[in-house]
């Protein structure tokens, strides 16, 4: 049985770029968006990855730098 404490923290995606690929760049983080990884999916897969995450969105400033939620 998963761990609720486990299940209920907030999910983050930051995405750092859409290649001309399809692929996506983003950043994922589960409780603190300060401690991410960098992953990388295809568009169709990323959209079924953030679904099914519940992620909510941790956009960039215009200089490209951090914003926290």
């Amino acid at each position: 049985m998963p761990d609720p404490t486990a299940t209920d923290l907030p999910r983050w995606v930051r995405v750092l770029e859409h290649r001309p690929d399809g692929f996506v760049e983003f950043a994922f983080s589960i409780g603190d968006p300060a401690l991410a990884v960098e992953l990388i999916l295809p568009g169709q897969a990323f959209t079924a990855f953030c679904a099914e995450q519940r992620v909510r969105t941790w956009p960039l400033n215009e200089n490209r730098e951090e914003t926290r939620p």
